[in-house]
């Protein structure tokens, strides 16, 4: 079982004693500003996000999402064999990434390895910082050989830090041009009013206490009495946050697990703002390709130190959590294709969760057996399922934008993704886990419930097991206390299931009368 200690606080600074005087002059970003690293092919199906499949695909990607959204357009628009096969192939964009051919009398094509396999030129992608502040938005160009550099300062912009302690704990990192840098970021972070003064932020403000809290989506915050995990994080405003969701940045971690490369589990535009000596959990690596972007040295890049690929039933602790990396199935682009993922046992003095993260089913196995084994091995008290039923259609790339194979009869089929209400409802039965959290449903606000979280709860109560259903919003918390049967747990789940139906019903009742755009709106303005 490996073993690491705990880090300290974010950025490496001291804790301020209770009571002592809190140094003036400390600077923060200001909580105003939402700031994104992007890249700068602005793409209609992709966001402009840095994550590491831009990080390993460069150019690469931008020519294939062109190339096979043109695809798109010939098989929609060509039915006879022959006259598409003929079309594609005079297509320079289809022909610069994809072979194409007749496959059992079908137009098909086909991603050439060089362009699937291979890592693509970054030197030429333009990256940038993104600034929203109020009605102002500021760009900021960041050299590929920057990225340490940014990743050294944001954590030291979390009110912990004055200006000559940031520029201190800089040189000590960096070399001189990196530091360089990194002091012009921080002027004209300061010109243009994008940091904010915190003489009453050196102490963490999310008080530490044992416990598992949801921070959105498939986020978690495993605390212990000695330490801290952080799962899957995504903390960013422009996915509607709540205000004191930020406050995770700044509070003392023992490690960060990153389940997989997508964006909503490694995500750069969180994982900039935490210390780079944390360590950082990722699945063992398989074979790179535009599928399964490599992750470690993506994150090395962005200046962790300390990243470290684990193995399935392999423990690894950090200070007094145990974290068991578990197989994973699901999330299969293509059949035959498998991705670098891990689920997760974790494992502190008197409570224990499994989290299935977005698993599902692939060519390689289904999840049954695998959660059949964790609830034979650890028994956990809570599990956190996904239920999000995703589906994904070829017409529109999958969840990529793109996919590597593609014939005429696929392009007009959809295929499931994730896990739904039903499967998870099973799981929770296998797992013998005490209460089952629904999870992974991209919800980022508090007054968001999915039609499928409501499923979810119904298929519990035909398995006979409804009493376990224990919906959670964003920033709410489960301790030790909450599972058990007495006044305090039955209160609080009583609560969280109105709170569910109510909620519920209004999204409910405002999709059935086209008010989504207003209750999305309001969201974003109230930031709950």
């Amino acid at each position: 079982m490996a073993t690491f200690a705990s880090s300290a606080a974010v950025g490496g600074a001291p804790e301020v004693a209770p009571g002592a005087k809190k140094p003036a002059g400390l600077l923060r970003i200001s909580p105003k500003a939402s700031v994104e690293l992007l890249y700068r092919d602005y793409h209609l199906k992709l966001p402009p996000r840095v994550d590491c499949t831009v990080m390993f695909a460069g150019t690469h990607l931008a020519q294939t999402l062109t190339a096979y959204e043109e695809a798109v357009r010939l098989f929609s628009s060509i039915r006879e064999p022959e006259e598409l096969l003929g079309r594609l192939k005079a297509s320079p964009a289809v022909q610069a990434v994809y072979e194409s051919k007749l496959v059992d009398g079908r137009a098909a094509i086909e991603m050439r390895e060089r362009i699937f396999r291979e890592p693509g030129p970054l030197e030429q992608v333009e990256f940038k910082l993104r600034i929203l502040l109020g009605e102002r938005r500021l760009l900021y160009p960041v050299p590929l050989g920057r990225f340490a550099a940014l990743g050294a300062l944001c954590p030291l912009l979390l009110g912990r830090h004055d200006e000559a302690g940031i520029e201190k704990c800089l040189a000590a990192r960096l070399s001189g041009d990196d530091v360089a840098w990194a002091l012009e970021l921080l002027a004209f972070l300061k010109r243009e009013n994008c940091l904010a003064a915190a003489n009453d932020a050196a102490a963490p403000s999310w008080a530490p206490r044992p416990g598992i809290t949801l921070l959105s989506h498939s986020s978690l915050l495993v605390q212990s009495e000695r330490s801290a995990v952080l799962i899957d994080p995504v903390v960013w405003r422009v996915m509607g946050n709540a205000q004191r969701t930020f406050d995770i940045l700044r509070t003392p971690l023992g490690a960060v697990c990153c389940s997989h490369s997508h964006w909503d589990h490694c995500h750069f535009q969180t994982l900039m703002w935490l210390d780079k000596d944390l360590p950082v959990l990722i699945p063992r690596a398989g074979e790179p390709s535009m599928l399964n972007p490599p992750m470690a040295g993506a994150l090395r890049r962005l200046g962790f130190t300390d990243v470290r690929e684990v193995r399935p039933w392999e423990p690894v602790r950090i200070a007094d959590i145990e974290i068991v990396p578990v197989p994973f199935h699901g999330e299969q682009d293509e059949i035959g294709f498998e991705m670098d993922h891990y689920t997760y046992v974790i494992r502190t003095p008197g409570l224990s969760l499994y989290g299935g993260v977005d698993s599902f089913r692939s060519t390689a196995g289904d999840m049954r057996p695998v959660v059949e084994e964790v609830g034979r091995r650890y028994r956990p008290d809570v599990a956190f399922v996904p239920i999000s039923k995703w589906t994904c259609y070829y017409r529109s790339g999958g969840v990529n934008a793109f996919c590597r194979y593609a014939d005429q009869d696929m392009i007009g089929r959809s295929f499931q993704y994730t896990a739904g209400p039903e499967d998870a409802a099973d799981w929770v039965g296998l797992l013998g886990a005490r209460i089952a959290v629904p999870y992974a449903t991209f919800t980022f606000a508090r007054v968001k419930v999915t039609p499928e979280t409501l499923q979810f709860g119904l298929e519990l109560n035909r398995r006979g097991i409804g009493e376990r259903f224990y919906p959670m919003a964003p920033l709410d918390s489960l301790t030790a206390a909450d599972l058990g049967d007495g006044l305090r747990g039955r209160s609080r789940r009583w609560r969280r299931l109105a709170w569910s139906r109510a909620v519920g019903e209004v999204n409910r009742i405002g999709r059935r009368a086209g008010l989504a755009p207003a209750l999305h709106f309001l969201r974003e303005r109230l930031h709950v």
